[in-house]
């Protein structure tokens, strides 16, 4: 499978996990796939947008997702740790990705934390253990994350836009990491997730994407 051919796998895949986890009239596909009723989209199109799962899970296990990130809350980070920011990006794929239960990631935060966000975390579970990774996570983020306007966070998803030479599941994924951050901070609702990053998937692909141009197509 070439390179274009395999990207376009992975994005038809992740596509068809939103259509066929909300349901929606074929009219209202169209319209969020880009197409009208002047130019209706052929059976290849939606053939193309068929079946989801484990690939893009594997794709966000794949290379620097493997790597183990540790953060400790010290304010100068220790060498070997890294800043807030990246180890929650890594901690959002984790919890989005990994297909263990919400006990296993749980254990795998506290694994990759030192120091008083250890400390933090130890102390909260110990009073609400019922409590899943995401909380966690949210706990961090509001103890240790920087503070950033709500509206320009949003704006900055809406403005996010497909890059020069980026491939389009790198874009993807780049659009995933923004939403779960909304989605931590409390900005968005969960349910508000998938069509959003669909449609900006559809607004901020480039035009000369050959991936793009052939979900498009």
């Amino acid at each position: 499978m070439d390179g274009i051919c395999q990207e376009r796998h992975i994005v038809q895949h992740f596509m068809n996990y939103f259509l066929e986890k909300k349901p929606i009239s074929s009219d209202k596909r169209m319209m969020i796939l880009g197409y009208h009723h002047s130019n209706s989209p052929t059976r290849s199109s939606f053939i193309h947008i068929h079946s989801i799962g484990e690939n893009l899970r594997q794709l966000a296990y794949s290379g620097k997702y493997k790597k183990r990130r540790i953060f400790s809350g010290v304010e100068s980070s220790p060498l070997g740790e890294e800043a807030f920011e990246v180890w929650r990006d890594s901690a959002l794929t984790i919890v989005a990705d990994w297909p263990g239960s919400g006990p296993v990631l749980c254990r795998k935060i506290q694994e990759n934390l030192r120091g008083p966000a250890l400390d933090l975390i130890k102390l909260h579970r110990e009073v609400c253990l019922q409590d899943g990774p995401e909380k966690l996570i949210e706990l961090l983020e509001d103890t240790y994350g920087p503070v950033e306007d709500e509206i320009e966070m949003l704006y900055k998803f809406q403005s996010c836009i497909q890059k020069d030479k980026e491939s389009l599941s790198e874009y993807l994924k780049r659009l995933q990491q923004m939403l779960k951050l909304l989605v931590c901070r409390r900005i968005i609702a969960t349910d508000c997730v998938d069509s959003m990053r669909l449609l900006q998937l559809f607004q901020g692909a480039s035009s000369m994407d050959p991936t793009a141009v052939m979900l498009r197509s």
